[in-house]
Parts: C-alpha cells; sequence; structure tokens
C-alpha cells in the first residue's frame, strides 16, 4: 500500500478513502503516523527559524 501524499486536507481524504474500503494495517498507519510526526517537526523547525529572524534586538 502506498503512502499517503498531499497536503493534510489531500492526505485525510486518501484515508478516508481507503478507510472505507477495509480495515488498514496497522504498520501501514503507524508509517504514515511517523511519516507526518517528521515532516510536522521539520515544519517547526523552519517556524522557529522563521520567528527568531524577526525579533528584534
Amino acid at each position: 500500500m502506498d503512502d499517503l501524499t498531499g497536503n493534510a486536507a489531500q492526505r485525510a481524504h486518501q484515508l478516508a478513502k481507503l478507510e472505507a474500503e477495509g480495515a488498514l494495517p496497522p504498520d501501514w498507519v503507524r508509517r504514515q503516523l511517523d511519516l507526518v510526526l517528521i515532516e510536522w517537526d521539520e515544519d517547526e523547525k523552519a517556524l522557529d527559524i522563521d520567528a527568531e529572524g524577526r525579533e528584534d534586538f
């Protein structure tokens, strides 16, 4: 089974469609969670760097 792709809304739509087709393998679901958490962490780092660049010294 391929990994979910796209933005959060697209992934949610893909997930709902797959879930409607039947049970999802737990290892696949876990991999999707791991992937999105990694992306979330990367986004938070980018936002932190951007926020630091806007601070007045």
